[in-house]
């Protein structure tokens, strides 16, 4: 059996920390949020979601200085995501203090808008630093998968509205437009999925998880935008954003600059 030096076992200790903590908590918002209904841990959780945003943040923004920060694009990569982080962070701290008032003023959407283009500039950074670029197919599917999503996400909506689908279409307002960067997200994501030749290398496990977390950031984009007057803290949709910035941390953990000396 191989022994672990002090910084690997470390490492070890911290990643069975980070699953224990990650698993606990989706234990509990099954059983207070779905099995009690407890709206006092509900707002609990909208406040765990703020406090991960900011550990990922100085996490992520710290994986990025030893990945060199502008000297990678590796690095650009994990810092775009940081700054994401920041505006996650900086969004739900404002929408938990905006839920407690009569007449909200929604300033957290302005943050929250942020989000999914800083991800699109770290999922370019990332794209091109595994040579995505080099091997796409065809530039086709760039214009194509994005028009393939929006209308799989217009039947998802006419669905889930109960609603005509051409009527939805007629009467798209610019608040759907939020949408399209969450759209443009998962393109990347399949595109870095399908066309790389070659996915990471050593790091292909931490890659998986960073693409798999953004996923979920679509998944929780759309529910929330779908049923935003019913969505509160501790919803649905906060639990895919929370196991989204998880998968995100997690991935950038395992991102680890010092495999490349082992």
């Amino acid at each position: 059996m191989k022994k672990l030096n002090k910084p690997q076992y470390l490492n070890k200790k911290l990643e069975i920390l980070i699953k224990s903590i990650f698993f606990t908590l989706i234990f509990f918002w099954i059983v207070f949020n779905i099995i009690f209904e407890n709206q006092n841990f509900s707002n609990f959780f909208g406040l765990i979601l703020a406090v991960t945003a900011l550990f990922g943040t100085v996490f992520t923004f710290n994986r990025s200085k030893e990945w060199g920060f502008k000297k990678s694009s590796i690095g650009l990569s994990l810092l775009s995501i940081s700054i994401a982080l920041v505006m996650w962070f900086i969004g739900q701290s404002l929408y938990l203090v905006d839920s407690f008032n009569t007449q909200p003023l929604k300033i957290y959407d302005f943050f929250f808008t942020f989000i999914d283009p800083l991800y699109i500039v770290g999922l370019f950074f990332l794209a091109n630093s595994i040579g995505t670029f080099r091997y796409l197919k065809s530039n086709l599917s760039l214009i194509l998968l994005p028009i393939l999503i929006f209308i799989l996400n217009l039947m998802l909506a006419s669905y889930l509205n109960k609603g005509d689908f051409f009527e939805i279409i007629l009467n798209l307002n610019i608040e759907d437009i939020y949408i399209f960067g969450s759209i443009v997200v998962a393109t990347f994501v399949i595109c870095i999925l399908l066309f790389s030749k070659k996915l990471g290398g050593i790091y292909k496990a931490a890659l998986h998880y960073i693409l798999i977390g953004i996923l979920f950031q679509y998944l929780g984009d759309n529910l929330f935008a779908f049923f935003e007057n019913q969505t509160t803290n501790g919803s649905l949709a906060d639990l895919l954003f929370f196991i989204s910035i998880s998968f995100v941390i997690y991935g950038v953990f395992k991102l680890d600059p010092e495999k490349l000396n082992e």
